[in-house]
């Protein structure tokens, strides 16, 4: 029997999880004409190391803001912590679109990303309220709303600055607004109308539960509630000592941090101009084609707990995706290549298929299988200090790829020593099919 106010939850938490994502994501295809038009950026070289510091400051708020929720969850409560985290993202949100100062814009994107609490304690509170059975359907839930925003958010964000005559200002407002939603949405449905889901205690691992009635013994702790949230330190060092949690938490954190900056080096080389050997692909476009791949990647997210692990196992369905990253990396500059002699623009469709590939291998198609094993496989008083762990990660390799490896395109394409080198685009390209490779190794890892 469907029960109606476990999926009104779902579909109100994915919601939440969604708007980060719209936040991050709805300028991903106008970025480059924002910093033009909009914010004063005209240096051809300076354009992706500006646009990698837009992204990658929102990534460094969240690492930092990782290390922060843990331990202030503990006076807010879960429920409030992620009240206050959706209030202040929609706050320096729209301070964003306040300042065209550059060095204030990455400051706010910075605080957005402190308050982003969505994947640590987030993910903490929704294993506790969803039912057991509900449990994997929360994650994949949650995805389906991050894909609307992944795949969705640049179309929509692409009319909503176009609709807003590209004003920049006025369009982050409107972005505000869904925040505003979501705060009246998660104190209806979690403060008015909100009792906990069922927790399973018996799928608290066995030797965490040997580990708890220990503690009773030995008088450590009169009930287990009394245990208390485990700090980031020691949560860190039983991921360290289970090769499975480990070797899936290098996963995301190779294929998040890759995926996002790879996603921004990708739009940037089609937008550069076709004589300046890129493929002179409108904006437009490029947010067109990532609508057309929400499709089968939404199909794909809601039926793959139908058949993995049961018909497709974890690491056959991850290294699909992972693999398919690597192709669409590799044939993005070799494709130019191919088609660089004059009257050849007419295969420029060639390039819609790779960023289709690329959209359609975002590491959201098996995050769920991967956040679901890591919170099944430590005990509830490890959990947000697991995920915290894993969104510290995650967000520093976002960070790290793209502030670092985003910009390498830009002087690749542009600057004088390398420009007049054929080679010179293959190299931020084929830095990320290295660390892709180094993820399938880590794949082979896997229980």
């Amino acid at each position: 029997m469907v029960e109606i106010r476990q999926l009104v939850r779902l579909a109100t938490f994915g919601y939440e999880c969604m708007l980060p994502n719209i936040l991050s994501f709805w300028v991903v295809a106008i970025i480059p004409e924002i910093m033009l038009h909009n914010l004063g950026v005209t240096n051809k070289e300076a354009l992706s190391y500006y646009c990698g510091n837009y992204m990658s400051m929102f990534f460094w708020g969240i690492m930092v803001g990782s290390f922060l929720w843990p331990t202030i969850v503990n006076y807010l409560s879960k429920r409030n912590s992620v009240l206050v985290g959706i209030i202040g993202l929609g706050f320096f949100n729209y301070l964003i679109g306040q300042t065209t100062s550059l060095n204030m814009i990455f400051f706010y994107r910075f605080m957005c990303g402190i308050f982003h609490n969505l994947n640590s304690v987030g993910k903490d509170f929704i294993f506790d309220f969803a039912k057991p059975t509900f449990r994997l359907w929360a994650f994949s839930i949650k995805t389906l709303f991050t894909f609307v925003a992944t795949f969705i958010g640049p179309w929509l964000g692409y009319k909503l600055y176009v609709w807003c005559n590209r004003d920049f200002a006025l369009s982050i407002f409107y972005i505000t607004l869904a925040f505003v939603v979501g705060v009246i949405l998660f104190v209806v449905v979690y403060y008015v109308d909100f009792t906990p889901g069922d927790a399973d205690e018996d799928e608290t691992p066995k030797e965490h539960r040997d580990e708890e009635k220990q503690k009773l013994i030995e008088g450590a702790s009169a009930k287990s509630d009394e245990i208390g949230q485990r700090g980031l330190l020691e949560v860190f060092k039983i991921v360290l000592k289970s090769q499975n949690l480990r070797s899936l938490i290098i996963i995301y954190f190779v294929t998040n941090g890759v995926y996002k900056a790879g996603n921004m080096i990708a739009i940037l080389f089609m937008e550069t101009p076709y004589a300046d050997g890129g493929f002179g692909v409108t904006s437009d476009v490029i947010s067109f084609i990532s609508l057309l791949a929400f499709i089968p990647a939404a199909i794909l997210v809601l039926v793959s707990p139908k058949f993995v692990p049961s018909v497709i196992s974890y690491k056959a369905f991850i290294t699909f995706f992972v693999s398919t990253l690597i192709i669409a990396f590799t044939f993005f500059p070799l494709s130019r290549d191919l088609i660089a002699a004059e009257g050849n623009q007419k295969y420029v469709w060639v390039s819609y298929v790779l960023l289709g590939f690329l959209y359609a291998s975002v590491p959201k198609l098996y995050s769920p299988f991967i956040n679901y094993n890591l919170n099944k496989g430590v005990d509830k008083h490890s959990r947000t200090s697991l995920n915290a762990v894993t969104f510290i990660l995650s967000s520093a390799s976002a960070g790290f790829f793209t502030t670092f490896i985003a910009p390498l395109l830009g002087i690749s394409m542009y600057n004088p020593t390398l420009s007049g080198y054929c080679w010179a685009k293959y190299v931020a390209f084929v830095v990320l099919d290295i660390f892709l490779i180094i993820a399938l190794w880590f794949i082979r890892k896997i229980d």
